[in-house]
């Protein structure tokens, strides 16, 4: 090779680690434009989820960095900041606005007054839309339906509820599908086991379809003790609101769980069969991986679909396990990857946002468009 060829050579590699850098350093893509912090802390307990919070350990980072402004207490206390309420105002282009991210404005602590405080600011700011996501949706029903003091529904606010499992997914949803709102939206996040989205039976014997928007009735036991239902296509027992928008992602931070790929996959189907959009955040910390370096990756996890963890990546003291228990395959993951990769299901982006209404889109907000219509009035 000649001197000017290995000049070349040189360069190209060069450039090559600078575009893998810009790769690596270039911002992910979110769902939400604004994170709105007015109150800031969480005290919720409610399993297994909290044990590894993610937005109680941002927000103790962001405790310890800060020596003014709003983070001027601890994360483990619920803490209104009058000095951000205001924010959302200040802008006048349309965002859609993550509400409380570090908080839950559902959560005991959180008082009537800051809450309406709070509402009050959305109902004010009508150019954007408010995301308000919950653990507790049965108080979130009983709040707006009992204590609220402002006209509601809001056309602008969407309201939706975190479920981490079938547990989870069981109880809170038929509370959400309850509350009081023109629109909804279901968070699966972090995903912590197999959940089976078609359909849960209520306490009543009843079935709610929660993707379908309808609950089909239970109608008897015969003698035998088999219970029976009315038919899918009869006249369904109640509609129910429809869910517009899922978003699916793994659990984070230093002990973080990864999601089977099956599990998500499952919701994605049946997301995409009602044609809701999905946004997915991802495995979390972890990536799916085709040819992992069983001898030197010390973070690699065998993930099985019933939601066992083997492997280095989940303190084993050997990576060389089979890949198949009980006739299940399990899914190969790892840390060692760039984040961007922990974004792909299968290879694949799942990045669809919040649907626009039908009577607003982009191009109706466009001056041309306006100055069309205004043309064809006259």
């Amino acid at each position: 090779m000649s001197n000017f060829e290995e000049l070349m050579d040189s360069l190209t590699r060069t450039l090559r680690g600078e575009e893998a850098r810009k790769a690596v350093e270039r911002p992910l893509p979110t769902p939400f434009s604004f994170k709105w912090h007015p109150v800031i802390g969480c005290r919720m307990n409610v399993g297994a989820v909290c044990a590894n919070c993610r937005a109680r350990k941002e927000s103790w980072e962001e405790f310890q960095k800060s020596t003014a402004g709003y983070w001027v207490a601890k994360p483990t206390e619920v803490t209104f900041h009058d000095s951000q309420l205001m924010e959302p105002i200040r802008y006048r282009k349309p965002m859609d606005i993550e509400v409380a991210p570090l908080s839950d404005l559902f959560q005991p602590d959180v008082s009537d007054d800051m809450r309406h405080k709070i509402l009050s600011v959305m109902k004010n700011a009508p150019q954007h839309r408010f995301f308000i996501q919950t653990k507790n949706p049965a108080f979130m029903k009983h709040y707006f339906k009992t204590r609220t003091k402002l006209e509601w529904p809001l056309p602008n606010v969407w309201v939706g509820t975190s479920v981490e499992d079938q547990a989870s997914y069981n109880a809170r949803v038929p509370h959400l599908l309850g509350v009081p709102a023109q629109h909804y939206f279901l968070v699966f996040e972090p995903l912590l086991g197999p959940i089976a989205p078609e359909m849960i039976q209520l306490d009543t014997f009843d079935r709610l379809w929660p993707f379908r928007q309808f609950v089909q009735a239970y109608e008897y036991m015969d003698e035998q003790g088999q219970r029976h239902w009315s038919s899918l296509d009869a006249e369904p027992l109640m509609r129910t609101p429809r869910i517009e928008w899922i978003l699916i992602g793994g659990n984070r931070g230093e002990n973080a769980r990864p999601p089977h790929p099956s599990w998500v996959r499952k919701i994605l189907r049946q997301a995409t069969d009602e044609g809701i959009p999905v946004w997915y955040s991802g495995f979390g910390e972890y990536a799916q991986i085709s040819n992992p370096d069983l001898q030197n990756d010390e973070t690699l996890i065998f993930v099985s679909p019933r939601g066992e963890y083997r492997g280095r990546g989940a303190g084993s003291a050997t990576n060389l396990l089979s890949a198949t228990v009980d006739g299940e395959t399990s899914e190969i993951m790892t840390r060692k990857t760039v984040p961007a990769r922990r974004l792909l299901l299968d290879g694949k982006h799942y990045l669809e946002r919040a649907p626009l209404p039908a009577l607003i889109t982009p191009e109706m907000d466009s001056v041309q468009a306006l100055a069309a219509r205004l043309k064809s009035r006259v």
